[in-house]
């Protein structure tokens, strides 16, 4: 089985500004992912990514956006020269913490390819991730500080 190393997007692969921070206060997710595209990458991770893929290690990205921001997301992984082998979104009307649709994704997946690494900035998709004995990273830089 081919190993793979799981990273998220917002917060983890992106940095999330002051701005959207404050959207997901106020939970206006339109608005929120409308300006993701302008996201600044977190370099840290971004390099992390691209070792584990000169390693030759498939990169699966698991995000908790929902598929209708498909466009704006494939936009912003293209604008930043991120590559990834496979892409996991939450299904449209999910409304269920990000935790459980990862969740389903991974179980989708672990037949599939072996997850040694997930790369996460929410500590309850990190517990998930290690739930099912994977090694994790949590993000803690991709936050400006006052956010």
């Amino acid at each position: 089985m081919q190993e793979a190393v799981v990273f998220d997007i917002d917060g983890t692969l992106s940095i999330i500004s002051e701005e959207r921070q404050e959207l997901v206060r106020k939970r206006s997710w339109a608005k929120f992912h409308r300006l993701s595209i302008c996201a600044p990458v977190n370099k840290k991770t971004v390099d992390a990514l691209e070792k584990y893929l000169s390693e030759g290690k498939l990169i699966i990205l698991i995000t908790g956006r929902p598929e209708r921001w498909l466009d704006c997301t494939l936009h912003w992984l293209e604008k930043n020269d991120i590559y990834y082998d496979a892409l996991y979104m939450r299904r449209n009307g999910d409304k269920r913490k990000s935790y459980y649709s990862k969740k389903e994704h991974v179980e989708a997946i672990s037949g599939v390819f072996k997850i040694i690494e997930a790369w996460d900035d929410r500590q309850q998709d990190i517990d998930m991730f290690e739930e099912y004995g994977i090694k994790t990273v949590k993000v803690m830089d991709s936050i400006p500080s006052g956010g």
